[in-house]
């Protein structure tokens, strides 16, 4: 569940009818089904997810009516933790915290299967894009498309899309030699049901005997206020949106830019007026598929993180200079 709360969530795949139009025509067909059934259809069902050693079984409810959409995450082992997005607000029940959390949730936060509106250009010139075999999953036929990635600075992806309705059903970030990395997948699924209300609403284990916080998120920034030069950025990955934010210890502030190839993403951190003696961690480190990099330059610390591979972490934190 962790993962999913996560503000990079669940596996987000940015994808978008305009961004296919250099694939070859059935990938650029399956693509839009996916997208389409992923923002129109009611869907209810269990879930599996893998990283390495760790395996998480979440339950979900998916409902698009009048009111937007609406989603709730649950987990089916271990503490009841339960993920809520509904009327623009991502709410979250953490009962082994006693905490329950409660914010504004930025456009492109959703979570899996669902895949974020947004113009992508050229994404092709950093992908290449193949139809699979057709395989069953949860008993129904699925179409695999690969994604691959034409350099070193990106993870590919695997999705198995369902032929009836163009629901992603499984999916799988994988490195340069195939091997999965992370991997999603329904293991019981119902597709275009009635969802009752009743099913969006939390579990009495989950929302009992919580302190609840209101999350202030800041909003995205105009794109031209990064503060930092930034040279030598791996090809294709623009700045998509920035914010100020408290740092962890909340005593002084941390700058947050967000980049994307209109695929991957990943976080550019930089804690002004930093401590260099607080510093406990210096280089590389990895948490799960999420690969951190971070360094002190002057009174800033520089933290990378994304589902991107170390060397992306690295030749961003290290490309940063002249922060103000």
């Amino acid at each position: 569940m962790n993962k999913i709360i996560k503000v990079s969530i669940t596996l987000l795949l940015l994808v978008t009818a305009n961004s296919v139009k250099a694939m070859p025509d059935e990938a650029r067909e399956w693509v839009t089904r996916m997208l389409q059934a992923g923002q129109s259809l009611n869907y209810k069902g269990n879930m599996i997810g893998i990283r390495g050693s760790n395996v998480e079984l979440m339950g979900i409810v998916h409902k698009i009516d009048a009111n937007g959409e609406q989603e709730r995450i649950y987990s089916l082992n271990g503490i009841p933790r339960e993920i809520i997005r509904k009327s623009g607000e991502l709410i979250c029940y953490l009962p082994d915290k006693s905490m329950g959390l409660q914010g504004k949730l930025f456009q492109d936060q959703r979570f899996f299967p669902a895949f974020t509106d947004r113009e992508i250009a050229k994404l092709d010139d950093y992908y290449s894009f193949e139809l699979g075999q057709v395989d069953r999953i949860v008993n129904r036929e699925a179409q695999m498309i690969k994604i691959q990635p034409k350099d070193e600075f990106r993870y590919g992806y695997q999705l198995w899309i369902d032929k009836e309705t163009g629901l992603l059903l499984q999916s799988a970030c994988v490195d340069h030699a195939g091997t999965a990395l992370e991997r999603y997948m329904f293991t019981k699924v119902e597709i275009d049901v009635p969802i009752d209300d009743a099913e969006l609403e939390p579990s009495e284990a989950a929302k009992s005997g919580l302190n609840w916080i209101q999350v202030e998120s800041p909003e995205p920034k105009d794109n031209s206020e990064m503060t930092c030069k930034l040279e030598n950025l791996p090809v294709g990955f623009e700045l998509v949106h920035s914010m100020v934010k408290p740092a962890t210890d909340k005593q002084q502030m941390m700058s947050q830019y967000v980049f994307s190839d209109g695929l991957s993403n990943f976080s550019l951190f930089v804690e002004h007026m930093y401590n260099p003696d607080d510093m406990k961690m210096e280089g590389p480190y990895q948490l799960g598929i999420v690969n951190v990099y971070s360094r002190v330059m002057g009174d800033n610390r520089i933290t990378m993180m994304g589902e991107i591979p170390q060397i992306t972490a690295k030749t961003v934190a290290m490309a940063v200079s002249d922060c103000q």
